[in-house]
């Protein structure tokens, strides 16, 4: 928590890109092509537009600036913190397990390079990922494991790696419930995900 609000209100870069990515944000919310043809004044990174898509909401409410956009990425490490601790806590009956858990994520800090609160895409992804795989895994209804996969497929949305946790878990759905019962998914998470992208 310190590290974070050390880091939320810090001017200037944290990472060599959260000035290119911030400008992203601005271009979307001045109404301007996300992808235009590249010239001297922009030149688009090659990520997937959702997670500038989901800080234009809080862009409303804090302006477009470096603190939003590191707002948004602590939002997502805090769920994840969430999804975490829910997860061990229902594996091992134990809130102190969970709580581990969380503490383990926290002291993986230093070795995510420090993307998890900084206005980057990364702690959106890890957080979508892990709540799209905390509901495949409750396994309580066909609707919640397309809700999982519709997350996993968002994942991707937000950077290209996702698109490998959203065949993972077409993959998974399948050997657990079989083949009959899961070509639905397979559909899912072709025609939203890779198939809209091409």
């Amino acid at each position: 928590m310190f590290l974070w609000f050390n880091h939320v209100a810090f001017p200037l870069n944290l990472e060599g890109m959260e000035l290119t990515v911030l400008q992203h944000l601005r271009r979307i919310l001045s109404g301007l092509p996300l992808y235009a043809e590249p010239s001297a004044d922009f030149v688009a990174l090659a990520y997937n537009p959702l997670y500038y898509l989901l800080c234009v909401p809080f862009a409303w409410i804090f302006g477009s600036n470096l603190f939003t956009m590191r707002l948004v990425s602590f939002v997502g490490m805090l769920g994840s913190g969430i999804i975490i601790f829910l997860a061990v806590r229902k594996g091992t009956n134990s809130n102190w397990w969970g709580l581990m858990g969380v503490g383990l994520f926290a002291a993986a800090y230093q070795v995510m390079d420090t993307y998890l609160d900084n206005a980057h895409s990364d702690s959106s992804l890890l957080f979508i990922v892990l709540l799209g795989c905390y509901l495949i895994e409750q396994n309580r209804s066909r609707g919640q494991n397309f809700l999982g996969l519709l997350l996993m497929v968002m994942a991707f949305w937000v950077k290209q790696h996702g698109a490998l946790f959203a065949m993972g878990a077409v993959v998974y759905l399948t050997w657990r419930d079989g083949w009959r019962k899961s070509w639905p998914y397979w559909i899912v998470a072709v025609v939203l995900g890779p198939g809209l992208y091409w």
